[in-house]
């Protein structure tokens, strides 16, 4: 899991090297352009759904077991 913040833009990015491969939720997976890592995107704290930051979260510990 990777985490990256855009200061100038005002967003927090909790990627997941592996992202392409996630088969749930990629509504709301954000890919910029990106090979292979695809991302939950926040402006806010009270943008954060944890029932789906938790399901990406499960699923992509799956991927390396």
């Amino acid at each position: 899991m990777l985490f990256g913040s855009n200061h100038k833009k005002g967003f927090l990015d909790v990627g997941f090297a592996k992202g392409f491969e996630l088969k749930n939720n990629q509504e709301v997976l954000v890919d910029e352009n990106r090979n292979t890592v695809k991302s939950l995107r926040y402006y806010s704290l009270e943008e954060i759904d944890n029932e789906v930051l938790i399901a990406v979260i499960s699923e992509a510990k799956l991927l390396y077991s």
